[in-house]
């Protein structure tokens, strides 16, 4: 028939005019218009009429070529690329041998445009199109691998060049290599084949490989995966690309095949690795929640729980971290407390500061107060996680360790709760059984004097009108609020003053509140006029402090004097020197009352 269509004049190679109405026919296999005779007959995968037309000289490489640099992958509609795209490897073994005799003979074809069109039906035999997959399906059934490595085969005994479009590329692609190409396109069969080529001539290099390696992740083929992992070792070994890949695959992917299996790159203490870069992978890991991962990075690296920073432990390091990035910080805190079985080894000496000895319970209350965070909340999952799971008399009253002259000596996590206007933690601490809230700090504090003095100072800037106090920024006010709830829970929960004989509170434009060491409220409502006028010898410095207190502020008095304030300068008001004797003496009828009715 070909030979019939000839001797009347069709032409061999001839394009074919787009047609329109070949979309339309039911039964049409060509998915794009356009090509030679010999190319419809590969389309239809009808060997006869390939051979047919093979033998009476169809060129094999004959088709609408595009013009400028080699692209990769990119199609072009010849007999031999389209038969490697479905790997048609039957078609190859006729199609091939006629196409390097055309080549030697065929005037204007040169010997670079040859091995670019060859290479090119390599890659595409190498990469197994996923929009051909059902097609291929219907050709070759459950053999389509085998095809595929069969196409790959037939091409490279051809003369095709496996590395073409590595030596000839235009830009950094590193997919270009044809392992990678296979491996992208899940034939395990190719890859193998690939794999041993020629003495493994075709593997690439370390970077190639962990590039190729992310490719398969995002494809989550795990049997190529497992073939690149077990398979490292053939290649030339560099344990910078290693552990950087291992880093990056915890953020590609929280699959757990993957998270483990590429554990396998790690290798065991005594290789190159240092305890850092132990460290490094095991915070890679943990940040990205593959815990399971990170507790075999914690074992084989031999890490230790009390690697924290400047004397610090590892809970200490996560629970700081935890203001600057909350998501997730809860599971995490949970995770690194399940690495050891002794709670005093997490507990104590989470963080060390300017001499200071901070537990975990106290670094979750005041992490998010360190220089570098400001004005951001405390973690409150965190400081949850941490009370639940040292909900012990001997952990919630641990007091800050330091010298006599550190800031926070002696501190107790209510102590820190107060200082930091943590009102939710204060709450929660106030409810605990085992809580001694009328403890003191190595300067004799309790939480309630902590927020005295806190407001104290607040007062100090309103009575200072240059200070700007009242145009200050919202969080400023919005802390001297704090401040005053969490004074009225100390004092509702009976947290006793010790610092200050007596503090003042204005409750009113025209009243006061007295409260006193050791018994809190001894008296409300005093009035303005009674402050001021009672007594003659009240100096005025006093009198103006008093008068000047702004309602809702206080001013408290340490051992007859202000907090603060010369004793040339302030005394006592003598009122309210009365209203204490009146108090204590009360207070010293009131014990001698019970004691007595205990006696009989």
């Amino acid at each position: 028939m070909a030979l019939l269509l000839l001797k009347h004049g069709a032409e061999l190679d001839k394009i074919c005019e787009l047609a329109p109405i070949y979309k339309e026919l039911p039964d049409s296999r060509f998915g794009v218009l356009g090509g030679t005779p010999l190319l419809w007959a590969v389309v239809a995968r009808n060997r006869c009429a390939v051979q047919a037309l093979v033998d009476i000289g169809a060129d094999p490489l004959s088709g609408p070529v595009p013009l400028g640099p080699p692209v990769a992958n990119s199609f072009e509609r010849f007999p031999i690329l389209v038969a490697a795209m479905f790997h048609q490897h039957h078609l190859l073994q006729i199609m091939l041998p006629h196409a390097r005799s055309c080549q030697e003979t065929t005037a204007g074809r040169s010997l670079k445009g040859w091995n670019r069109q060859l290479a090119l039906s390599l890659s595409a035999a190498i990469d197994c199109n996923p929009g051909f997959r059902l097609s291929e399906y219907l050709i070759h059934g459950r053999y389509l691998q085998q095809a595929a490595q069969r196409s790959v085969q037939i091409l490279l005994e051809a003369g095709a060049d496996p590395m073409y479009y590595c030596t000839h590329r235009t830009s950094e692609v590193t997919s270009d290599h044809p392992i990678t190409t296979a491996c992208i396109s899940g034939n395990i069969t190719t890859i193998k084949y690939l794999w041993e080529y020629q003495n493994g001539c075709l593997r690439p290099t370390p970077e190639i490989w962990s590039v190729t390696v992310q490719h398969v992740i995002f494809a989550l083929n795990f049997a190529v995966f497992d073939f690149l992992i077990d398979h490292r070792s053939d290649i030339a070994p560099n344990s910078v690309v290693d552990r950087n890949l291992v880093e990056k695959v915890f953020t590609l992917t929280n699959d757990r095949h993957i998270a483990l299996g590429i554990l396998q790159l790690i290798p065991h203490p005594g290789s190159t690795y240092l305890q850092s870069h132990y460290k490094q992978l095991f915070d890679s890991a943990v940040v990205t929640n593959q815990f399971e991962a990170a507790r075999l990075i914690f074992a084989r690296g031999g890490l230790s729980v009390k690697t924290g920073r400047g004397g610090g432990n590892i809970l200490g390091v996560w629970i700081v971290g935890s203001s600057n990035y909350p998501n997730n910080m809860e599971e995490i805190v949970s995770f690194i407390l399940s690495l050891s079985p002794k709670k005093d080894e997490l507990f104590w000496k989470a963080v060390t500061e300017d001499g200071d000895s901070f537990t975990a319970l106290q670094t979750a209350i005041c992490a998010a107060n360190t220089p570098s965070v400001t004005d951001t909340p405390m973690n409150a999952g965190v400081f949850r996680t941490i009370l639940e799971h040292f909900d012990e008399p001997k952990y919630l009253n641990a007091q800050v360790s330091g010298d006599s002259d550190s800031k926070y000596g002696g501190y107790s996590a209510l102590h820190l709760s107060a200082r930091f206007t943590n009102a939710a933690a204060v709450i929660v601490l106030l409810n605990k059984p085992g809580i001694d809230a009328n403890a003191l700090n190595s300067r004799g504090e309790t939480a309630t004097d902590i927020c005295i003095g806190i407001e104290q100072e607040f007062s100090s800037q309103k009575l200072d009108r240059a200070s700007g106090f009242r145009a200050s920024k919202p969080s400023v006010r919005r802390t001297w609020r704090t401040n005053l709830s969490i004074l009225g829970d100390l004092l509702s929960a009976g947290v006793r003053i010790e610092k200050y004989c007596a503090v003042v509170i204005r409750q009113t434009q025209d009243h006061f509140q007295i409260l006193c060491r050791g018994m809190g409220a001894i008296m409300s409502g005093i009035k303005l006029r009674d402050i001021l006028e009672s007594s003659p010898v009240s100096s005025k410095s006093s009198r103006f402090l008093v008068q000047n207190i702004p309602i809702g502020g206080l001013f408290a008095f340490v051992d007859d004097e202000p907090a603060g304030v010369s004793q040339t300068t302030t005394r006592l008001p003598d009122v309210l020197r009365a209203y204490l004797m009146l108090g204590w003496l009360i207070h010293a009828l009131i014990v001698e009352q019970l004691e007595g009715e205990t006696e009989t």
